[in-house]
């Protein structure tokens, strides 16, 4: 019966940390891919068909150019995504605690899957758990870089946050894009399941804030009903469904996008950085999960108990 933080649309920075893939439909076409729109639609948009159209639009798996066309761009987040993407979480509320599920479900399978992508995804890391250094971008390459080789049209698709959306209207590219979720474990998956980047910023009353919190209560539901009523119509009908949109079918599907969107406890707070972790074994190439996880979920597990302490009874 307790709600210490809450997200809202006090703030558009959760809905700009929505996680998407963008997609390039002159590559689509001109490669004779099928449609992404069609696949998510019927339910067939998943890990093996991204690794399949991600070959299918690489044309050297062993080039060091950036300008030879590639399935994939992004950092070592790409790995996490698909993790999420395929209903998998790092860990859960369990009544009155959380419970970590990182190897409950199919995480080493995912990993394997993800690591297959690896000959047609070219990227950089700013994660201090991987150790091979960018593959074909510049070691000391950024977000920008990401999105100026994006814009130079030769690579399919770009999984980033949807904040990016604006970014590329900034570069004023006559790209045609269109965007997804993240894609499904399989096709027996039962929906999609869009993850939101920890950056996305939420509402709390602090510990030791205004006694009266009858009054802060009213302030905060007055700013959030103003805002839904100002910002988010600005936000989402205005500006991500019209101006930002690379196609016509983007607006529908950013519903849908949406209607998907999951938060991971265990990646929020980051318990012994176990999400960031399996982000590095997967940019690395290194399957083992099970090291990894006997080595570090003992402490996750501490840290879960010292950060309910930190509740008010």
């Amino acid at each position: 019966g307790k709600l210490y933080y809450f997200f809202s649309d006090i703030t558009c920075l959760d809905e700009d940390a929505t996680w998407i893939f963008f997609f390039n439909h002159k590559i689509i076409q001109s490669r004779g891919l099928e449609d992404p729109y069609d696949l998510f639609a019927n339910k067939k948009w998943t890990i093996d068909k991204l690794i399949e159209m991600s070959e299918a639009a690489t044309d050297d798996p062993s080039s060091t150019s950036g300008d030879s066309a590639w399935g994939i761009i992004g950092h070592q987040a790409l790995g996490s995504s698909l993790f999420t993407g395929a209903g998998e979480k790092v860990a859960v509320a369990d009544g009155n605690s959380f419970k970590l599920t990182m190897d409950k479900g199919n995480v080493v399978e995912i990993m394997e899957k993800a690591i297959s992508l690896r000959p047609y995804w070219i990227g950089f890391s700013f994660s201090s758990y991987t150790t091979t250094g960018s593959r074909v971008l510049p070691e000391d390459a950024n977000a920008p870089e990401e999105l100026e080789f994006y814009a130079r049209g030769n690579i399919l698709f770009m999984p980033e946050v949807l904040v990016t959306s604006r970014d590329l209207y900034n570069l004023d590219t006559e790209m045609s894009l269109g965007i997804l979720p993240a894609p499904m474990y399989n096709d027996q998956q039962s929906r999609y399941y869009t993850p939101v980047n920890k950056v996305a910023t939420v509402v709390c009353l602090p510990k030791g804030a205004p006694e009266n919190a009858e009054r802060t209560s009213v302030i905060f539901e007055f700013w959030a009903a103003e805002s839904h009523r100002i910002l988010r119509p600005a936000y989402y009908d205005q500006a991500q469904k019209s101006r930002f949109a690379k196609d016509e079918i983007t607006p529908a599907l950013l519903d849908e996008i949406f209607e998907s969107r999951t938060y991971d406890v265990g990646y929020l707070y980051s318990w012994n950085d176990l999400y960031l972790r399996l982000e590095g074994l997967i940019y690395d190439g290194n399957k083992d999960f099970a090291s990894m996880y006997k080595r570090y979920s003992g402490s996750a597990e501490l840290l879960i108990k010292q950060q309910l302490k930190k509740f008010p009874d």
